[in-house]
């Protein structure tokens, strides 16, 4: 699952560029953290599953 992990990694930059570029409380600062919370579900069911 690299793959998800990168993606992962790609949108926590993007998110922390939304916040220095639009401040924390912006609408596309939020939509793209919601991205990155959707990725990052996936990612601990896919964990969970490993146990």
């Amino acid at each position: 699952m690299k793959k998800l992990s990168l993606l992962i990694e790609k949108k926590r930059e993007e998110v922390h560029e939304a916040i220095d570029m639009y401040g924390i409380n912006d609408c596309r600062t939020l939509v793209k953290s919601q991205e990155l919370d959707k990725l990052m579900a996936i990612e601990q069911k896919r964990r969970l599953m490993e146990c």
